[in-house]
Protein backbone atom coordinates (compact mmCIF):
# COMPACT_ATOMS: atom_id res chain seq x y z
CA UNK A 1 0.00 0.00 0.00
CA UNK A 2 1.17 3.39 -0.95
CA UNK A 3 1.62 6.15 1.61
CA UNK A 4 -0.25 9.04 1.70
CA UNK A 5 2.52 11.29 0.80
CA UNK A 6 2.93 8.80 -2.06
CA UNK A 7 -0.07 10.64 -4.43
CA UNK A 8 -2.25 13.00 -2.30
CA UNK A 9 -0.62 15.83 -0.63
CA UNK A 10 -1.74 17.61 2.52
CA UNK A 11 -5.38 16.44 2.57
CA UNK A 12 -7.51 19.35 4.44
CA UNK A 13 -11.01 18.35 5.59
CA UNK A 14 -13.18 22.08 6.48
CA UNK A 15 -15.07 23.17 8.39
CA UNK A 16 -13.90 21.79 11.62
CA UNK A 17 -16.40 20.98 13.00
CA UNK A 18 -19.22 20.60 9.82
CA UNK A 19 -22.35 20.71 10.21
CA UNK A 20 -23.82 21.02 6.67
CA UNK A 21 -21.11 20.27 4.48
CA UNK A 22 -17.90 19.10 4.63
CA UNK A 23 -14.98 19.87 2.03
CA UNK A 24 -12.59 18.16 1.10
CA UNK A 25 -9.45 19.71 -0.41
CA UNK A 26 -6.78 17.37 -1.87
CA UNK A 27 -2.88 18.69 -2.19
CA UNK A 28 -2.87 17.13 -5.60
CA UNK A 29 -5.90 16.92 -7.88
CA UNK A 30 -7.23 13.74 -8.69
CA UNK A 31 -8.71 12.95 -12.52
CA UNK A 32 -9.32 9.10 -11.88
CA UNK A 33 -11.62 9.90 -9.30
CA UNK A 34 -11.82 9.55 -5.55
CA UNK A 35 -13.54 7.29 -3.25
CA UNK A 36 -14.31 8.72 0.54
CA UNK A 37 -15.80 6.69 3.21
CA UNK A 38 -17.13 8.13 6.73
CA UNK A 39 -16.88 5.44 9.40
CA UNK A 40 -18.79 6.93 12.77
CA UNK A 41 -17.34 5.17 16.42
CA UNK A 42 -18.48 2.16 16.11
CA UNK A 43 -16.58 1.55 13.32
CA UNK A 44 -20.07 1.86 10.64
CA UNK A 45 -19.71 3.00 7.17
CA UNK A 46 -22.19 5.87 7.36
CA UNK A 47 -21.32 7.71 4.00
CA UNK A 48 -19.77 6.33 0.31
CA UNK A 49 -19.19 8.83 -2.41
CA UNK A 50 -17.25 8.59 -5.37
CA UNK A 51 -16.55 11.37 -7.87
CA UNK A 52 -14.01 12.97 -9.81
CA UNK A 53 -11.82 15.77 -7.84
CA UNK A 54 -10.63 17.60 -11.20
CA UNK A 55 -10.00 20.71 -9.20
CA UNK A 56 -9.08 18.76 -6.33
CA UNK A 57 -11.59 19.60 -3.74
CA UNK A 58 -14.50 17.47 -3.18
CA UNK A 59 -17.67 18.68 -0.88
CA UNK A 60 -19.53 16.39 0.69
CA UNK A 61 -23.36 16.98 2.06
CA UNK A 62 -23.05 15.64 5.91
CA UNK A 63 -26.61 17.48 6.53
CA UNK A 64 -28.42 13.77 6.69
CA UNK A 65 -25.46 12.54 9.77
CA UNK A 66 -26.02 12.34 12.83
CA UNK A 67 -23.85 14.48 14.87
CA UNK A 68 -20.53 12.89 16.38
CA UNK A 69 -16.66 12.28 15.57
CA UNK A 70 -16.04 10.47 11.97
CA UNK A 71 -13.29 8.74 10.60
CA UNK A 72 -12.37 9.73 6.77
CA UNK A 73 -11.04 7.57 4.49
CA UNK A 74 -9.88 8.69 1.02
CA UNK A 75 -9.25 6.26 -1.97
CA UNK A 76 -7.29 6.47 -5.10
CA UNK A 77 -6.33 3.42 -6.45
CA UNK A 78 -3.78 1.79 -3.44
CA UNK A 79 -3.47 5.12 -2.47
CA UNK A 80 -5.55 5.86 1.32
CA UNK A 81 -5.43 8.73 3.65
CA UNK A 82 -7.34 8.55 6.80
CA UNK A 83 -8.24 11.91 8.43
CA UNK A 84 -10.98 12.52 11.35
CA UNK A 85 -13.82 14.80 11.13
CA UNK A 86 -16.51 16.33 13.26
CA UNK A 87 -19.68 16.53 12.94
CA UNK A 88 -22.18 19.31 15.02
CA UNK A 89 -25.82 19.69 15.11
Amino acid sequence: MNTLSDAINGVILTPRPASTELYITLGKALGDGVLVELYNQNGRLMMSESEKAPNGVMKLNVSDLPGGVYSVIIRNGVTVAKERAVIVK
